[in-house]
């Protein structure tokens, strides 16, 4: 690779990882500012659309950041994406002590499809409805994602 070039994602979720550290960047630069005394933006803990994809009253790791944090904990779903036969979800735990966290989860997209691969090609196969096993499916990623936030701390 010639000096100065980037490498490319070879896969999803090597371009997942490149938006991350990308986002990633950009909060070590807002905190840096904001410990300057600049208005570089900070944090905040926004409550994005995708947040409801997790039950918080039936979450065991929210049921765990309820005894020990009360209300000084906010989570938010960053990004949600299929790959195959997976649902990944990239969660966001603010914690007032403990900063923030971030982690993916992912979980199997049970019944609905049937994937294989016949020499170099890859098929899918979807029987029926799927939509009700894909969110459950992101629902048990976003809940994997918290519960990797919590390990964290």
């Amino acid at each position: 690779m010639a000096s100065g070039q980037k490498a490319q994602p070879s896969s999803v979720f090597d371009a997942m990882l490149l938006r991350n550290r990308e986002r990633l960047d950009a909060l070590l630069r807002a905190d840096r500012s904001q410990s300057r005394g600049d208005d570089g933006g900070g944090l905040t803990a926004a409550r994005g659309a995708n947040n409801e994809l997790l039950d918080v009253r039936s979450s065991a790791a929210a049921q765990y950041l309820n005894a020990r944090f009360a209300n000084r904990w906010q989570f938010e779903i960053v990004e949600t994406h299929r790959a195959d036969d997976e649902a990944i979800v990239m969660c966001k735990l603010f914690v007032e002590e403990h900063g923030t966290k971030t982690q993916f989860g992912r979980a199997t997209i049970a019944a609905g499809s049937l994937a294989g691969r016949t020499g170099t090609i890859g098929f899918r196969l979807e029987l029926g409805d799927v939509a009700p096993a894909e969110q459950d499916a992101y629902r048990r990623a976003a809940e994997n994602a918290l519960a990797n936030c919590v390990k964290l701390l």
